[in-house]
């Protein structure tokens, strides 16, 4: 069996030295996009971790600030001004956040 796998590969060398190439091009993207993935993920938790907020306020069914546009209906964000250290942030998204005690992510 084995020197039928070796006759086959020496009769048609082009074909498995191209398989060889495309296979280890194919691990290589492999391993890129796993590596750019969980770069993303540790810059992106590096982010929220500096940025010194203890507490996200921000739509419901959203990934955070960062991630996505956030809108927060105006009553919302008027008691959230109310509250002592918080401040809201107004761009094309909204979103507050509080320097508090707990560490806790809101839906609003």
């Amino acid at each position: 069996m084995i020197s039928l796998a070796g006759r086959d590969i020496l009769h048609s060398w082009g074909k498995f030295v191209l398989t060889g190439i495309g296979l280890g091009l194919l691990i290589g993207v492999t391993l890129t996009m796993a590596g750019v993935y969980r770069g993303m993920v540790d810059d992106a938790q590096r982010l929220l971790e500096n940025s010194g907020v203890d507490l996200w306020v921000v739509q419901q069914d959203t990934q955070g600030p960062y991630a996505e546009s956030s809108s927060l209906r105006d009553d919302a964000v008027r008691s959230l001004r109310g509250l002592p250290g918080a401040w809201c942030r107004r761009a094309a998204t909204r979103w507050c956040s509080s320097r508090s005690r707990t560490r806790k992510k809101r839906s609003s």
